[in-house]
């Protein structure tokens, strides 16, 4: 029996941000495997890319750029 699990597959999101030149943190990875839609996802990661011009994507940067954040998700 398969089960069919509605979170996103960590590997798929990895290698987007790879391709898009990001190393993400295990705990921004797990945050970001909780979505359903990865073509949102994907333009979550680029704008966060495009706005903070950072190439790794942790928890600080979500701190220190917490009214861009809110915005991505707005």
């Amino acid at each position: 029996m398969i089960v069919k699990n509605d979170k996103m597959d960590a590997k798929q999101i990895l290698k987007f941000c790879l391709e898009q030149g990001l190393l993400v943190d295990k705990d921004v990875l797990n945050l970001f495997s909780e979505s359903k839609d990865f073509e949102s996802l994907k333009l979550i990661i680029e704008k966060i890319k495009n706005q903070t011009h950072q190439k790794i994507i942790n928890k600080e940067l979500f701190n220190q750029n917490k009214e861009k954040v809110i915005q991505f998700f707005s």
